[in-house]
């Protein structure tokens, strides 16, 4: 038996002169838009709920057309279950000026336009608003 892992909601954040960027662990996280929601608030807190699919007990699966049964021995992934996790940016953001990917690699990256930013070149930023709904 060994310790639950790879944790859920280790965060990374990056700051630049104009936007945050903030990477988030979410090995195992359900990428369904109804189990999943990403909020970003006015003060820079960041929200997260979802859904973790891996680190069942007991694993059922079909070999060669049988279906086994597989009770686990050892538990290095996290609980299949709800989460929350939730962060503060280091200053307030404009929501609306939010960009989020989800990629298969299990790390949520998203980068955030802080307040209050007046300059030309927030054109040039492609951004979407996705709040999971």
């Amino acid at each position: 038996m060994g310790r639950p892992g790879p944790p859920v909601g280790l965060v990374n954040i990056g700051i630049s002169k104009y936007a945050y960027i903030f990477q988030v662990a979410l090995p195992g996280v359900s990428k369904d838009h109804s189990q999943f929601i990403c909020e970003v608030q006015n003060d820079g807190k960041v929200k997260l709920r979802g859904w973790t699919l891996t680190g069942e007990r007991v694993l059922r699966r079909d070999v060669s057309g049988e279906p086994q049964v597989f009770e686990m021995k050892t538990q290095h992934l996290c609980e299949s279950g709800s989460f929350k996790v939730s962060f503060y940016l280091p200053g307030p953001v404009d929501p609306r000026l939010f960009k989020v990917d989800f990629y298969d690699d299990g790390i949520l990256h998203a980068i955030i336009m802080k307040k209050n930013q007046r300059t030309n070149s927030l054109r040039c930023v492609p951004y979407t608003m996705w709040n999971g709904n």
